[in-house]
């Protein structure tokens, strides 16, 4: 994953989500809004055990492929793209994508 601390802009404090999804590293972890398309895109950024993982949702709808594709290149550099997969569906959140690549 890339230094996440690139995204600060974008970046969202929430001590709440933070302390509950164990989100203390800024290079590798934390709360993010982007706007795609008109439409504030969610984005929770992580280590789950052991692997890089990005959780991306809107209020009304999923992310699409092209949303996904381009949050892929937001949180990972090219050559680690190649081993970014996204998770199965059937994922109980509505609205929400996942990503997660194995270090």
């Amino acid at each position: 994953m890339k230094d996440l601390r690139e995204l600060d802009p974008y970046r969202v404090k929430n001590p709440f989500v933070e302390a509950m999804l164990s989100l203390s590293n800024p290079r590798n972890s934390g709360i993010f809004e982007f706007k795609r398309n008109g439409t504030i895109m969610y984005v929770i950024a992580s280590i789950d055990g052991g692997n890089e993982h990005v959780s991306a949702s809107f209020d009304d709808k999923m992310p699409s492929e092209q949303d996904m594709e381009w949050l892929g290149k937001q949180f990972f550099s090219p050559e680690e793209l190649k081993a970014v997969y996204e998770s199965p569906s059937g994922m109980p959140e509505a609205h929400t994508r996942h990503l997660w690549r194995r270090p």
